[in-house]
């Protein structure tokens, strides 16, 4: 009857470690599809976003077509579309109405060019040096894109990608210490277990390795939980707030991965511990 009590008892507490890991798991995932939703809509806007490049009204149709052709031989352009002073006017009167320019004499629309810049010359350096050449063609006017917002975009990409590593250092010191304690409890139950065996010659990798594995057991299955935690959570908020699919499957082989390395590390690090804890006693 001790014996079964003993059994439950410690069934219960790595119980205890299981749930508090899969509970601080649960908070990376969340934060994983988070960080993500916010990473795609910034590169979407990346993509979406062009660089407007007006010319001299009077400029002849040679040297729009020569203008045009020097676009197209720059590095990282991927799109190029000429809008003439016609379809920009017709533009503005579908947008704004014609009565409001039912009294223009001439048409005050330059002709421009509507650029876009393929994937490797979409951050904000990459633009302004583009930006910079096309300033140089003769007869443009004006090189307008929206820097001040691209900057604001690539600044959130970076805070994105700094809290994630501060977080995932703090979620990673906080499964050690669960998984940690969880094990240092555990060699105190059995140390005179494990003294008799000390005594027999074992070493201590091999009197740590049960713990080792209950650690690794512990991470993998508490991600696992958590996977299916931050899923429903996904799930119940539904797409209108999330314009991302769920992790992807090898992010989430390589989270449950990570978790039982810590898992396995925490084990022996409780192991340690109470060992020295033992000697210093």
């Amino acid at each position: 009857m001790a014996v079964r009590s003993k059994k439950d008892s410690l069934s219960g507490f790595w119980g205890r470690a299981v749930a508090g890991c899969s509970l601080i798991f649960s908070f990376l995932f969340l934060f994983i599809i988070a960080g993500r939703n916010v990473m795609t809509i910034a590169d979407d806007f990346r993509k979406e976003m062009s660089i407007q490049v007006y010319f001299d009204r009077a400029i002849s149709p040679e040297e729009i077509a020569q203008a045009q052709l020097v676009i197209r031989n720059m590095e990282g352009i991927s799109e190029v579309k000429f809008i003439s002073s016609e379809d920009a006017l017709k533009f503005m009167q579908m947008e704004f109405g014609s009565s409001l320019f039912s009294e223009l004499q001439t048409n005050p629309l330059p002709p421009s060019f509507e650029i876009k810049l393929d994937r490797d010359h979409q951050a904000l350096k990459q633009v302004r040096k583009t930006a910079d050449s096309l300033r140089a063609i003769p007869n443009v006017t004006e090189v307008d894109y929206a820097g001040e917002l691209l900057g604001k975009v690539e600044r959130l990409r970076e805070l994105v990608i700094y809290v994630g590593l501060v977080f995932l250092g703090l979620i990673s010191l906080a499964a050690t210490a669960v998984v940690s304690n969880a094990a240092q409890i555990l060699y105190f139950r059995e140390k005179e277990k494990i003294e008799v065996m000390r005594m027999l010659g074992a070493t201590d990798f091999y009197m740590a390795r049960p713990l080792i594995i209950k650690g690794t057991l512990i991470g993998v299955i508490s991600a696992l939980i958590a996977i299916l935690i931050s899923l429903a959570i996904y799930l119940a908020l539904g797409n209108e707030f999330m314009r991302i699919e769920f992790v992807p499957v090898e992010i989430i082989l390589a989270v449950m991965g990570w978790a039982g390395l810590w898992g396995a590390y925490g084990g022996y690090s409780g192991y340690a511990r109470g060992r020295k804890q033992r000697i210093s006693g």
